[in-house]
């Protein structure tokens, strides 16, 4: 209840009209101080990363020199608690403490990498060319010298975990294990330093592979796949490590780490208004009779949009779950505009009109799409 609460200030703080972003007694502006103490409660939490990763996107510039400020200013904090605290702990209880100070080193550099590669850390010059404001060197976006630092941080951590016996054997007792964001930032960091890129689709664009450093890329593909032995339960991992050995060809061992995800099913606004757009078109008769294919897909939207708020907050509410109470109006209103619910009517219709029976009411009208201002998305798929 205690996190709820502060995620709650958190939101608050940053949805409120900056009119005064300075304080008198402080420098720093009061989104970076809600951030500051959130993370001085709830660094070594699982979503400590996740909590926070959206509201550090949203900072100026300045802001984010704050927060480089603050966050070395936890961790000596802490240390020093440590330090402080450690003549009457036991061995255990300095052990975890150790583990919990190397949980916090590893946030920091991983959020230190999303600042890193956020584009308010340039600015551009008279001669065309850009410079890094957090380092004053002459970069690109993302700043190599930035990435190297963070790599060198990263890397000099995670040896240290490794090597301490200590606190690999305490590891378990915290909610995530510090080397995985270690190694996610030392990963990504070198990913970026290889200069791999999205893929471009035009046919006349040059091999993906031409300025990519091949010694780069393979060592955070190594560095993951080790990591993968530590932490082989974790989703996001596996995923990553799927989509870069594929980059590298080795089909047959990114199906081994896909296999144990043990996906059954995707999002039903992935792949099924691909699908009944198929299916009506090579088998219409499909869509005739008491069960037609979509359905399930018609009393899923009955049922989530009966009411005009979210049927599952009141669960929310009941279980005490509040956090997610924040996300699910955004949610809510993405469902009611979404390409399955158009595509559910238009499917249907389009068999009809294959068959040449008489369309029961207008589009508009429908009762799944009549009270929403979906026409125009509508008649574009219809």
């Amino acid at each position: 209840y205690r996190k709820n609460i502060s995620l709650a200030v958190l939101e608050t703080t940053f949805r409120l009209p900056a009119i005064n972003q300075n304080q008198a007694d402080s420098s720093l502006s009061p989104r970076v101080e809600q951030l500051g103490l959130f993370l001085d409660q709830y660094f070594d939490k699982l979503a400590a990363f996740d909590d926070v990763k959206g509201y550090v996107s949203e900072l100026s510039f300045e802001e984010m020199q704050g927060f480089l400020d603050v966050l070395p200013g936890i961790l000596d904090e802490v240390r020093i608690a440590h330090r402080l605290s450690s003549r009457d702990m036991t061995d255990q209880r300095k052990n975890t403490s150790k583990a919990r100070l190397m949980a916090l080193k590893a946030l920091e550099c991983r959020l230190r990498y999303l600042l890193t590669t956020c584009p308010q850390t340039l600015t551009s010059q008279s001669e065309g060319s850009s410079q890094c404001l957090m380092c004053s060197n002459q970069a690109s976006l993302p700043c190599e010298h930035c990435l190297r630092k963070i790599v060198v941080e990263a890397s000099a951590a995670y040896n240290e975990i490794n090597s301490d016996k200590e606190i690999l054997e305490h590891i378990p007792t915290l909610d995530k294990d510090p080397r995985l964001d270690l190694a996610f930032a030392i990963a990504m960091s070198l990913l970026k330093l290889s200069g791999l890129r999205p893929r471009t689709f035009d046919p006349t664009s040059s091999s993906l592979w031409q300025d990519v450093n091949p010694g780069l890329f393979l060592q955070a593909v190594l560095l993951l796949d080790s990591q993968l032995k530590f932490t082989p339960n974790n989703v996001e991992l596996r995923l990553l490590l799927v989509q870069l050995y594929l980059l590298l060809g080795c089909a047959s061992y990114a199906y081994q780490l896909w296999n144990p995800l043990g996906v059954k099913r995707t999002i039903q606004d992935a792949l099924s208004p691909l699908f009944f757009d198929r299916i009506s078109s090579l088998s219409p008769g499909l869509f005739q009779g008491s069960v037609p294919p979509t359905e399930k897909l018609r009393s899923f939207y009955n049922q989530s949009l009966r009411d005009n708020s979210p049927v599952r907050i009141w669960d929310a509410f009941l279980a005490g779950s509040y956090t997610s109470i924040l996300d699910m109006s955004e949610y809510d209103s993405r469902l009611r505009r979404s390409c399955t619910l158009m595509m559910t009517v238009v499917e249907e219709r389009r068999a009809r009109r294959c068959y040449g029976a008489r369309q029961e009411c207008e589009i508009e009208a429908h009762p799944l799409l009549g009270k929403f201002p979906v026409r125009s998305i509508v008649l574009l798929t219809y």
